[in-house]
């Protein structure tokens, strides 16, 4: 054997010293689950982290997405399962049977037909399936809901405390019908209620919102739209039910945490209220958007399940509070996202970017348009932003309103793709963006502001505005995808004027403006007439596909004659008076995914 020399002699020693080399880090595991429950077949993704061992009983935290949304979209936004790496906890991301999660509401009107889910039964039977799988230990199963989410948390909380050593709700308050529905007695849990202190979606001083007096006083009943009870209502109404001292600030520096401390019984409630956070689910991180310093899923980990007191939960959320200055654009932007089931990060997927129309929201949207049906089918990721104001701000930078007027939206449609690009597998060459009315405007601004970042767009319901023409200007050719009823109240054929000025050209005209800026062949126009699936029917669609255009362009415009203020295929979630005559010889959600896939980006 050959002598060592002194440098090799050295690095062996301190080789010796040091131990064996640390092994890597293992990544956790991601599983799918179904089972059968209230006559559904009923899913869950199931992260089980690296060091878990059957011999060692492991907590589990059951995380219930907003509405409109799914399992795997809060996964990828909320990063809890790097929590649960760290501290060893099973994270458990059921979906909700439809859009809702039901938390006993009045069946709502507006769902066509609506069947009453057991919701509530599905957390126990979920609880009791994991269990079956690994081992549980029942005295540290905690449960965290988000919006939709949130108000199930409740629900769990009045009547199925016994199975949860915890509760947390992010972004929501209690609503009337949750004083009839709770059992009269249950026992008390740990309650945290996390909001944003600027929450457009249930804001702090809703004039609409009960008190708890008030809401007492409501005897909820078929037909009757539910309504909310503010945030200083539903503390009220734990701290009574709990039997707890009054709410009592903590931390009173910063006023961002309030806690009754322990209960006779063993429970607690504590309110983070988190400045600059709205109804994102907030998040450190290297993102563009929503940058307050606040992270609510290490909160909800410090509280559930390291079950650290209130006044040491003030102190770190004091110690990460942000300026208001770090907010991009100075407001925080929310938005509804639908991950699909099959979603696997081992591949890059594509995105549908669907906007809202004038007075509606991103959750909305997701009712509206049925969308999330295509993403199970078709393997799409949808995201359904929200405006601000119920509107987006498709005019800066447009003649006689400065690049600066009012929100930009460009700039956070935009930044937002690249924040969900942090936590998704997203294809960059398959980014899509569509938008209903309102949004259709937005869209059409986008196709001049944003080619690089979308490959396609898609505009329902909406015509040009006549700024567009000027901003578009040097703007690269882009494939269109036009939709639009002649008979539509809203957003009308023939256009719109105010005092003589024009606010929207008609629709033929913005047609013609898409095939001249895309410099199409005007002779190379195909028309194709749609068939019937009712003769009977008042409405016929007509196919108009624009060939011989430059580059990238393309232009096809579904002509709806008859047609209203609507998305053809989806029946029943407009306001007939306003919606008018809904064509179903074709379906919105399919006609935008066969032109949107025919052209990405390198195309």
């Amino acid at each position: 054997m050959g002598r060592l020399t002194a440098g090799a002699l050295v690095l062996t020693l301190l080789a010796l010293l040091a131990g064996p080399a640390p092994a890597a880090a293992q990544e956790p595991q991601t599983l799918d689950f179904t089972l059968e429950h209230g006559g559904l077949a009923r899913s869950y993704t199931l992260t089980v982290p690296a060091q878990y061992d059957p011999a060692h009983p492991a907590p589990l935290l059951i995380a219930l997405h907003p509405f409109g949304s799914s399992g795997k979209a809060l996964r990828a936004l909320s990063g809890l399962d790097a929590l649960a790496g760290q501290d060893g906890f099973l994270v458990a991301y059921p979906d909700s049977a439809d859009l809702y999660w039901d938390d006993s509401r009045p069946r709502p009107n507006w769902f066509p037909e609506p069947q009453p889910i057991d919701d509530l039964g599905f957390l126990s039977a979920l609880i009791d399936d994991v269990s079956a799988r690994y081992t549980i230990d029942p005295t540290r199963v905690v449960l965290a809901g988000q919006g939709a989410g949130g108000t199930l948390a409740y629900a769990a909380a009045c009547g199925m405390p016994e199975r949860f050593a915890g509760v947390a709700v992010v972004g929501a308050t209690l609503w009337d019908y949750h004083l009839s529905t709770c059992p009269p007695e249950s026992g008390p849990v740990r309650l945290l209620i996390v909001f944003g202190a600027q929450d457009a979606s249930a804001p702090l001083n809703d004039p609409d919102a009960l008190t708890l007096a008030e809401a007492r006083r409501v005897t909820p009943a078929p037909g009757v739209e539910p309504r909310r009870i503010n945030l200083a209502g539903t503390l009220a109404f734990w701290v009574a039910r709990f039997g707890c001292q009054p709410v009592a600030l903590v931390g009173s520096e910063q006023r961002i945490v309030a806690s009754t401390g322990p209960c006779p019984d063993g429970g607690s409630v504590t309110l983070a209220l988190l400045p600059g956070v709205g109804a994102n689910w907030a998040r450190a991180g290297d993102y563009a958007l929503n940058q307050t310093g606040f992270d609510i899923s290490t909160l909800l980990a410090d509280f559930l399940l390291r079950e650290v007191s209130a006044e040491e939960l003030a102190a770190s959320l004091a110690a990460a509070q942000a300026p208001a200055g770090a907010l991009w654009g100075g407001i925080p932007r929310s938005y509804t996202l639908y991950v699909p089931r099959a979603y696997d990060p081992a591949r890059a997927w594509p995105v549908i970017v669907a906007l809202h129309g004038r007075s509606g929201n991103g959750a909305g949207m997701a009712y509206l348009s049925r969308f999330n049906e295509l993403a199970e089918r078709e393997g799409v990721i949808v995201v359904y932003p929200d405006g601000i104001d119920r509107e987006w701000n498709y005019l800066p930078g447009t003649p006689g309103f400065p690049a600066e007027a009012g929100v930009d939206d460009v700039g956070f449609l935009t930044r937002l793709i690249a924040d969900l690009g942090r936590d998704l597998a997203l294809d960059a060459q398959r980014v899509y963006v569509m938008g209903f009315s309102n949004g259709g405007f937005m869209t059409q601004r986008l196709a001049c502001d944003a080619p690089d970042t979308f490959a396609a767009f898609g505009s329902v319901a909406a015509t040009l505005y006549p700024g567009f023409i000027d901003r578009c200007t040097g703007a690269p050719p882009v494939p269109i995808m036009l939709i639009h009823g002649t008979h539509d109240a809203v957003v009308r054929w023939e256009g719109a004027a105010i005092q003589g000025q024009i606010i929207a050209l008609s629709m033929p005209d913005t047609a013609g403006f898409w095939a001249e800026h895309n410099r199409c062949a005007p002779e190379q126009v195909v028309h194709e007439l749609v068939p019937k699936a009712d003769p009977d029917a008042g409405t016929q669609v007509h196919r108009l596909s624009v060939g011989g255009c430059a580059g990238r362009g393309a232009v096809l415009y579904e002509v709806v004659a008859g047609g209203g203020h609507n998305l053809p295929g989806v029946i029943g979630r407009l306001d007939p008076a306003v919606a008018g005559a809904v064509n179903t010889d074709i379906n919105t959600a399919d006609e935008l995914w066969a032109f949107f896939a025919a052209h990405p980006l390198g195309d």
